[in-house]
């Protein structure tokens, strides 16, 4: 019977190469945790550990890191993160303007859920907040969620 070999090299390229790993990880994982909970211990401990990661990278294999920093790939992965930026930018910014905005669309042919003149000649005379208060009973579930959508609909003619 064969004994295996286990022994274990631990190269100054293998160690900056999972430097670079645990940089990279914990750079993303702080990232996340600063926009889901702003600067807290946890946070502050992740950043620091993916400090430790890149200056264990820089110092084992300087080499792959500068490669990485100078060379076209980083030149086009920049231009993609920033691209990346810009575009959630916009989404962002688009969802916060419109957020409060309320949409109605009536897609029936018949335009069941279309204020009619009437109606809203009376809630253009509305001067004062009204509450609308229905009461259903369990056979009637399926009008409440009917009314709900006018009501919708009321609220929105009015402005709120």
């Amino acid at each position: 019977m064969r004994q295996q070999n286990s022994d274990v090299v631990i190269t100054r390229q293998r160690v900056g190469q999972i430097g670079s790993y645990a940089f990279g990880l914990a750079l993303l994982i702080a990232i996340l945790g600063l926009v889901w909970t702003g600067w807290s211990t946890p946070v502050i401990i992740v950043f620091f550990v993916a400090a430790v990661g890149l200056a264990t990278w820089v110092a084992f294999t300087p080499r792959d890191f500068a490669a990485f920093i100078t060379g076209r790939q980083a030149r086009y992965g920049t231009m993609a993160f920033f691209s990346a930026i810009l575009l959630s930018g916009i989404v962002a910014m688009t969802y916060l303007l419109v957020r409060e905005q309320a949409f109605t669309f009536d897609l029936t042919m018949s335009e069941e859920f279309t204020l009619s003149p009437e109606t809203k000649d009376v809630l253009g005379r509305i001067t004062r907040p009204v509450q609308i208060t229905g009461f259903y009973s369990s056979q009637n579930l399926l009008l409440r969620a009917i009314d709900d959508q006018f009501f919708r609909l009321y609220e929105t003619e009015t402005n709120g």
